[in-house]
């Protein structure tokens, strides 16, 4: 026996089959029981919802010799030869190869005669929207006046291209896209049914790609079942499909998010080697950064649907470290890079060079409001020269002045230790941390000093219980952060005074500077901050 395909052998045969369609498929139900036929129906929407089904179905209710009724037998003559395609009072014409007007003539010949076995003589046009102008106009006065035992149902992806002649003398019903838990809830049936063992979260991956039709998830899993040979898994799935597994695509986010430029170059020439097509994998990413920004915003995971776990655990992890804003112009960039990149020969160069914006969209920031204000903000509130280096706790950062006491550096248990221990365990911390003017301890308090006008404040702020969980796991004790942009007050068991290499370069030009240096010579004084 041939193998049915699953999206014929799972087709719905009875209204109460119909899945995501509730509000058509009660109005349909409700007109047969109050014998309230209407002579020409439409049903519009995209593909594998359900409008030829629905069709079919409504033409068993009309002809089932149990009716007209609302559930069909399928089970006498009428309903069966239906199911079959080979009723002689259902006609189903395909309206893309048959657009003449010899066309409708024909038709309009066959209404003359009385159905054969059934109660109405049924056509069902697919694709109406193919005909052409003059069969439309063919077929207007028939529609408006059909003998009393014809029905017609056309079903159509674009409704707008329809005359509105046409329109007018039909039902129109618009059928939407199902969602993604009723296509999952479908496929698990027929996974069930089948016998096919899968990964908790390969049915979403399927009905994600389908974007709300019923016939493309069944098909798209008839693929998986066949690809796979046992158990679906969410990588042969992925790869079945051209798709990025979620990892790639949130290990690229978190490398690009935390500036580490190098490390996403290397992930990009592992794709490309592996042969992905980078616009689609841009497609899906450019989704993930939108659902990073909505969560960053919202504070609420609810606002984004069918979430996997390991993805609410990315962006509650991600979303902490990063800001509305910056997430906003990352998502324009991918977009604008996505349209770059469908007009080019070369799309790995671009997205090369994507990735290298993607990293300085916090310094884009910053050189934006830099330039808005004329230049009114302090010298280190200038993005830095080179975010993009793995070693950036220890290479953006330049170490001026220390006061250590000679038993903490005996314990190794200083300021710089901790940074590097962060750099270490939370490097997109670390890269923030770097950006304080000055890092002061006194007893259980941690002092940080932020440049003022900055938003890297904020961003402390909101990641206080990160920071504290790193300095007792590194001090071995409770520590209280105090985040502020006004001088600290001391005195301090040991003070770690940080500067960016752009106000290393302005500080030496100002050491050098004779007049200064002068100064310092008779103060016995020292350069401890820059400011415009």
């Amino acid at each position: 026996m041939s193998y049915l395909v699953l999206a014929r052998k799972y087709r719905p045969q009875n209204f109460d089959e119909v899945i995501g369609q509730d509000a058509v498929v009660t109005t349909l139900k409700n007109a047969i029981q109050a014998r309230r036929i209407h002579q020409a129906y439409l049903f519009t929407g995209v593909r594998g919802t359900g409008k030829t089904s629905l069709a079919r179905i409504f033409s068993k209710a009309l002809n089932c010799e149990q009716g007209p009724t609302a559930k069909p037998c399928n089970h006498c003559s009428n309903c069966r030869q239906i199911t079959e395609g080979s009723a002689l009072d259902v006609r189903e014409i395909d309206g893309a190869s048959n657009t003449s007007v010899e066309d409708v003539r024909e038709l309009r010949e066959e209404l003359k005669y009385l159905p054969a076995s059934g109660r109405y003589k049924i056509f069902i046009i697919d694709e109406v929207h193919m005909l052409s102008t003059s069969a439309f106009n063919a077929l207007l006065k028939t529609l408006e006046e059909p003998p009393p035992h014809a029905v017609f149902f056309m079903a159509t992806t674009e409704a707008h291209k329809i005359p509105a002649t046409i329109l007018s003398r039909c039902q129109r019903f618009d059928l939407r896209r199902v969602s993604l838990e009723k296509l999952q809830q479908i496929l698990k049936t027929i996974c069930e049914l089948e016998k096919v063992e899968f990964e908790p979260d390969v049915l979403l991956l399927i009905a994600r790609e389908a974007q709300g039709s019923i016939r493309d998830a069944q098909s798209l899993l008839d693929q998986a079942m066949a690809y796979a040979s046992g158990k679906l898994k969410c990588s042969d799935v992925a790869e079945m499909l051209g798709l990025t597994d979620a990892s790639v695509l949130q290990e690229l986010t978190r490398v690009l998010i935390a500036q580490n430029l190098t490390r996403a170059l290397v992930l990009l020439d592992e794709l490309y080697d592996r042969g992905h097509d980078l616009k689609q994998f841009c497609i899906q990413w450019l989704e993930l950064i939108k659902n990073l920004l909505l969560y960053r915003v919202s504070k609420d995971l609810s606002v984004i649907k069918d979430l996997t776990e390991s993805e609410q655990l990315f962006l509650k992890e991600q979303a902490a470290l990063s800001t509305p804003q910056v997430l906003d112009l990352m998502f324009q960039i991918l977009h604008q890079g996505i349209q770059e990149m469908s007009h080019s020969e070369f799309p790995k160069m671009i997205l090369e060079v994507l990735l290298v914006r993607l990293a300085y969209a916090s310094q884009f920031l910053e050189l934006t409001r830099w330039m808005e204000s004329g230049g009114d903000v302090t010298v280190n509130s200038l993005p830095h020269p080179d975010p993009l280096l793995e070693e950036r706790g220890k290479s953006n950062s330049l170490l001026l002045g220390e006061k250590v006491p000679e038993g903490r550096m005996r314990g190794e248990l200083t300021l710089q230790g901790f940074l590097t221990f962060t750099e270490q365990k939370k490097p997109q911390v670390s890269s923030i941390l770097s950006r304080a003017m000055k890092l002061a301890l006194k007893e259980s308090e941690i002092f940080v000093k932020v440049e003022s006008n900055s938003h890297w404040l904020e961003w402390l702020k909101e990641r206080e219980e990160i920071l504290q969980s790193l300095a007792k796991e590194y001090f071995q004790k409770k520590l209280k952060f105090v985040l502020s942009d006004q001088d600290l007050m001391g005195p301090f068991e040991e003070e770690l005074i940080l500067q960016s290499p752009v106000k290393k370069e302005v500080l030496t030009q100002q050491s050098n500077d004779p007049t200064v240096s002068k100064a310092m010579n008779i103060l016995n004084a020292k350069i401890e901050e820059v400011t415009s």
